[in-house]
């Protein structure tokens, strides 16, 4: 047996293990399978909603938090009011600041962050009219089963040279840190556009590949406490995302 016929096998031996989720979206998609309370709604992005659209049970700016005057939210299923303006710059954001893609440095199906071009994704705001030079960012991003029809699958492979380290014992390493589908940032608030608006940067999660990489939320003109604020996101120095935020009704959005 040859040295190549070697690297085949222990491909494919570790091919067992790395190919992790590959199913019929009917018998895996836990989304089907939701039961919302009496008086909710359900929708397409995995939560349940009350009369007035706020999301029960699910990913809300952030439950608990009451320091808090008013609550934010902008996705693109549910409300349809944020839109990704460069696909490149959100693929970054989703590999490096929630981790959910490109961990390996081979990656097929839902392992590749091209698959996640219409990705489900919020953003959150949270601010105070007392202490308007500190702002709450909350991110979610989960991956749209329905647009590969009844079936998705994710692989991932290391190098060669990771390989054969992790048949030796040794921790195979991950690019990216712990997978993140949620997270927020604590922004430090400024005035911007000759005091007409105003932008809250900070820093990904400490133990991601983010935590050097800064995150922008720009509001050109607008305040704190109006009832909409249009705003643009930008990482790593680049816009990805515009949209504009809707008030919620209480500050946490629940």
């Amino acid at each position: 047996m040859n040295f190549k016929h070697i690297i085949m096998i222990a491909v494919s031996i570790y091919g067992v293990f790395v190919f992790v989720a590959c199913g019929n979206k009917n018998s895996s998609d836990p989304v089907a399978s939701i039961q919302c309370p009496a008086g909710s709604s359900f929708s397409a992005n995995g939560n349940c909603y009350d009369q007035y659209g706020r999301i029960i049970g699910g990913v809300g700016v952030n439950p608990g938090i009451t320091n808090m005057d008013a609550g934010y939210l902008a996705d693109n299923v549910r409300y349809n009011n944020i839109q990704i303006t460069d696909f490149a710059a959100y693929k970054d954001f989703l590999e490096n600041a929630h981790s959910v893609c490109n961990r390996g440095n081979y990656n097929w199906g839902t392992a590749n962050c091209d698959a996640w071009a219409n990705s489900y994704f919020l953003v959150g705001l949270q601010t105070s009219a007392t202490q308007n030079s500190v702002m709450r960012l909350v991110f979610y991003v989960q991956f749209n089963e329905s647009q590969n029809g009844d079936w998705s699958f994710s692989v991932e492979l290391p190098s060669i040279g990771e390989l054969f380290a992790g048949m030796l014992g040794y921790p195979i390493w991950s690019k990216s840190g712990p997978t993140r589908h949620g997270f927020d940032v604590k922004g430090v608030a400024s005035v911007i556009n000759a005091n007409k608006g105003f932008e809250a940067r900070g820093y990904g999660p400490y133990d991601t590949g983010s935590n050097r990489s800064l995150i922008q939320l720009q509001v050109d003109n607008g305040k704190v406490l109006d009832q909409e604020l249009r705003f643009k996101l930008h990482f790593h120095g680049k816009q990805m995302a515009t949209g504009t935020f809707g008030r919620c009704n209480t500050p946490d959005c629940l």
